[in-house]
């Protein structure tokens, strides 16, 4: 693979393959739920389910559908450490590819109803795994008991008090101290020109 550094500090990966006409791109921005402050966790998980509700020029359904209408694949996920962009397109579509992550990640919507509807949905979600099978919070208890005060043992996804508490300003505020160029990790492998 070939690897550089970008002038805002972002380190690329390239590792072109003809074999299959596909391009997957994974981009990860360094600072995840630890970054998220007391009382307020699951901001950084929430962040990452508002960026793919519209982002650039596209609204939430357009954005959808853009991707849906290419047989692609993208989508943001937080973990403790990192939010992470992944996108998988055939190779004729590498430059909506790269578009509809751009645009995710300098361009994000993050749009009030949109907010609303992602931090109910989150909220039901911890709801109903509480209700169904216990096993399915193991993890999240686990690492509670065994990292106790430290904010790993604090839950990615929040909590329904912290999500509740959590507004559209924490986002933003998270996005602003966190996705930057000097914080990326782009890799791009498949069939594309370098």
């Amino acid at each position: 693979y070939e690897r550089f550094t970008l002038a805002n500090g972002a380190d690329v990966a390239l590792m072109p393959r003809r074999d299959t006409p596909l391009v997957a791109m994974n981009v990860v921005v360094r600072g995840g739920s630890l970054a998220d402050a007391p009382g307020r966790e699951g901001t950084a998980a929430l962040l990452a389910d508002l960026m793919q509700k519209g982002a650039g020029d596209r609204d939430a359904a357009q954005f959808a559908e853009a991707i849906e209408g290419a047989g692609g694949a993208l989508s943001v996920g937080a973990d403790a450490e990192s939010l992470a962009v992944g996108a998988d397109f055939l190779a004729r579509d590498v430059g909506l590819m790269i578009d509809l992550a751009r645009d995710v990640l300098l361009r994000p919507g993050l749009a009030a109803e949109e907010f609303e509807k992602v931090r109910a949905l989150a909220i039901q979600s911890i709801v109903a795994a509480k209700d169904a099978d216990p096993s399915g919070l193991l993890g999240a208890y686990g690492d509670a008991w065994l990292f106790r005060n430290h904010p790993y043992g604090r839950p990615v996804g929040g909590s329904e008090e912290s999500l509740a508490a959590v507004t559209l300003e924490d986002l933003l505020r998270h996005y602003r101290a966190q996705v930057r160029g000097d914080r990326l990790i782009i890799t791009v492998v498949g069939d594309f020109d370098a």
